[in-house]
């Protein structure tokens, strides 16, 4: 059997490729609008490693990454930004996103973030 893969599959899984470097989340107080420009957060404030293995999904053209801020990490900011990184520190940021409600990070808060990437090919 052969299975033969449509330009729009094609297109979708090099999208997702982009994606497979990615390791960390990071987590900012800047409220600057994403631009296609941006090689950081506006302003970073920590970088944590996710969780869990990300989760790339072919036929749904989708990829997940989530991880948790504890009780110690980040305390003191008002987080507004979140991106993806290929490394803890400098490297390359693949996506950056403002939250949707800003976050008072202290000790008595727990901030746990998932980050769906959706490639949609029509």
């Amino acid at each position: 059997m052969v299975v033969t893969k449509t330009v729009k599959d094609l297109i979708k899984t090099a999208a997702l490729d982009e994606f497979d470097s990615m390791t960390h989340i990071g987590f900012g107080t800047g409220i600057s609008a994403p631009n296609e420009n941006d090689t950081d957060l506006t302003t970073p404030i920590i970088r944590k490693a996710f969780d869990e293995t990300a989760i790339r999904n072919d036929l749904a053209g989708t990829y997940e990454f989530s991880t948790l801020l504890g009780l110690t990490e980040g305390n003191g900011n008002d987080l507004a930004e979140i991106g993806l990184f290929d490394a803890a520190s400098s490297g390359n940021m693949s996506l950056k996103d403002l939250l949707n409600n800003v976050v008072t990070k202290t000790t008595s808060v727990e901030l746990s973030v998932g980050y769906r990437v959706k490639v949609n090919v029509n």
